[in-house]
């Protein structure tokens, strides 16, 4: 079948009379090119060409199998016509002898044959996680399709209930009807849009996979080794494939009274009766946990105010196993989707990367000066709000908050400070999160006892809201003490209030839409929050009964 294939010599590509082939770079040749062509080539000096009629019996004679491979003649990369003797695992590359007298002579050297299994294992350990993602991203598709049926339907039936409620209504109202139906158009115009801007990610992600997976396939199937080390030297992990398959409910009509001729409203599907439920917890010798970063592989990033360390920490059963922590004055940190933590430290103009396997920090380019680094938080499309204050303390005040966007290169895109009216926005703009469509949610401490507000921005730094804690809850005896702040699957802005125990809900425009007790469900102090996109909502709290707790939620 190989020799059919080949048509015509695959050097001259002009003569059909196949008579001749190359074992070592498997080229099938003409007479002419066997005799002149092939020769001149310098890589070709050692090649074993054979007529075509003994390919088949010289295999079977020797025993030769496609992946017992002459390994030789094998070209050593850096020194001119010396052949590869050896195979360098510190360094992951082939070496000559004279690479090993000058450079490699300490390092982990294999056979040839060995590290050419070792790069063959790798590759197909690659493929199989590629596979995986695949599933992955199939199944995250046919979740969104689902999502888009339901509400799909959704919006039918909340649509047929606002014009059959406007039956009902004298003909003066009819212009807020056609405003409503407007509004839910907009709705579904968004999730539709955010929908299908997560299935064109997905499927160009699983495009992407099974194109790299089919070339790590073949590379499994080659007889050319030297391709197979070319490659496999750069070989770089796949991307991660997180999907969003959770969005903002298409509203649902709330009926007005016809007495007072009120026509109705679009509300927020998720403010109906939202209930907590702990899915599992662990546990955490800390102190406690007052910042919490969830990762793609299940595990989280904590930090702790009394220890000032900030810690890895992955799951192993229900407790968690911390690695070496790093040291530092930390406000609050943020991830990337690589997993790079970005982190601002105390009286610091510059934000830090965080590197637990060095136990140390390095700069980055996202600064502030000559202010200090506050509030960090890394957008869905990779964008860094940054809150900052004047250095020096924060209270007493001595200038405004500012919030700060940065592009991923640290460069200024837009900077709020004062309102419309050149009043100032923020006192010390300590946690921010955003939603899906763009709106700023920030935690504003006003007080050195930590009394706080939620200020609820649009993207344009107009004030939606403020919010400054629920009346049933919050009084001069239980005072509004926001510690952190999230935005849930659903496009809620969650904020953890630990002195009191609740966690209070809100629109994406800053609206109350509920309160809920923790203590209901045995979470005491919650102290920090987090969301991951596989549906799961997390809370970190500080010791009880000895430990520290991390718990998982069922996300709303």
């Amino acid at each position: 079948m190989e020799i059919q294939a080949a048509l015509t010599c695959e050097i001259c590509e002009n003569d059909r009379k196949l008579k001749w082939k190359c074992i070592d770079c498997g080229r099938f040749m003409c007479q002419r090119c066997r005799d002149v062509v092939h020769p001149k080539w310098p890589s070709a000096q050692d090649h074993t060409v054979v007529n075509i009629k003994d390919v088949g019996r010289k295999q079977k004679s020797t025993g030769t199998e496609p992946h017992k491979l002459d390994f030789t003649k094998l070209k050593c990369s850096k020194h001119a016509g010396q052949n590869s003797c050896l195979f360098c695992n510190s360094c992951g590359k082939l070496v000559c002898a004279t690479c090993v007298s000058k450079t490699h002579k300490k390092h982990d050297l294999l056979e040839i044959s060995e590290g050419y299994e070792n790069r063959i294992e790798s590759i197909k350990n690659e493929q199989k996680t590629i596979g995986k993602k695949i599933k992955f991203l199939i199944a995250a598709t046919n979740k969104l399709e689902e999502r888009k049926t339901c509400e799909q339907s959704t919006y039918e039936k909340v649509k047929q209930e606002v014009f059959n409620f406007e039956r009902v209504l004298v003909e003066q109202i009819k212009q807020r009807t056609n405003q409503i139906v407007t509004e839910l158009d907009q709705s579904l115009k968004t999730f539709t849009e955010l929908v299908a801007k997560e299935e064109r990610e997905a499927k160009r992600k699983e495009r992407t996979l099974k194109e790299k997976r089919d070339e790590l396939v073949r590379l499994t199937e080659t007889q050319n080794a030297q391709e197979v080390f070319s490659f496999s030297e750069s070989l770089e992990p796949t991307f991660e494939v997180n999907v969003k398959t959770s969005f903002q409910h298409i509203p649902i009509f709330c009926p007005g009274d016809l007495s007072n001729i009120e026509h109705g409203r679009l509300e927020n599907s998720i403010s109906k009766d939202i209930k907590l439920h702990v899915v599992t917890q662990f546990t955490i010798d800390t102190e406690a946990v007052n910042d919490l970063v969830s990762c793609p592989d299940g595990s989280f990033w904590v930090y702790n105010d009394t220890s000032r360390q900030v810690q890895k920490a992955i799951p192993d059963g229900d407790t968690l196993k911390v690695l070496p922590n790093v040291k530092l004055d930390m406000i609050d940190m943020s991830s990337f989707s690589n997993g790079e933590i970005l982190a601002s430290i105390l009286e610091s103009s510059n934000l830090v990367y965080i590197q637990p396997d060095k136990q140390k920090v390095q700069n980055s380019n996202f600064s502030v000066s000559p202010l200090a680094t506050l509030a960090v938080h890394i957008t869905r499309d990779e964008k860094v709000i940054v809150g900052a204050a004047e250095k020096g303390g924060w209270f007493p005040i001595q200038g405004p908050g500012q919030l700060i966007i940065m592009d991923q290169t640290g460069r200024w895109r837009k900077l709020f400070e004062v309102d419309n009216k050149n009043r100032p926005l923020f006192s010390v703009p300590v946690r921010v999160t955003t939603s899906s469509n763009s709106n700023i949610a920030v935690i504003d401490v006003i007080s050195n006892d930590l009394l706080g507000r939620i200020i609820v921005l649009d993207d344009g730094g107009k004030v939606l809201n403020i919010y400054t804690g629920n009346p049933e809850i919050n009084n001069e005896h239980c005072p509004f003490r926001p510690m952190d702040i999230v935005t849930s699957q659903s496009d809620s802005f969650v904020i953890a209030e630990s002195y009191n125990y609740f966690l209070h809900i809100l629109s994406s425009t800053g609206i109350l839409m509920q309160c809920l007790d923790t203590k209901k469900v045995g979470i005491e102090q919650p102290k920090s929050l987090s969301v991951d996109y596989k549906g799961h909502f997390y809370i970190g709290s500080e010791k009880s009964k000895q430990k520290s707790k991390i718990f998982v939620l069922e996300n709303f």
